[in-house]
């Protein structure tokens, strides 16, 4: 099983590494690609249901401590484990 921190590292440096790819186009405005390059928003429900991961608790409050705002969905199949 994957550990919360090395999930948020390597997310992080996916993310980077794809708004690097807009370095050099026409009109890209500097002070937007450096912004860019601090990711904001985590959306946990893209692949699979996100409750099944054993450390969602820990790994959404490692994303709120890098100031990452999160978006869980959950079809809601385990409720004790959402409480």
């Amino acid at each position: 099983m994957d550990q919360p921190e090395m999930i948020l590292q390597e997310a992080i440096e996916n993310h980077q590494n794809m708004i690097k790819q807009f370095k050099g186009v026409s009109g890209l405005q500097a002070a937007r690609f450096e912004e860019a390059m601090t990711a904001k928003q985590c959306a946990l429900s893209l692949v699979g249901e996100p409750i099944m991961y054993p450390e969602i608790n820990r790994f959404v409050r490692l994303l709120h401590q890098h100031s990452i705002s999160t978006f869980l969905v959950t079809n809601a199949p385990f409720p004790d484990e959402i409480r």
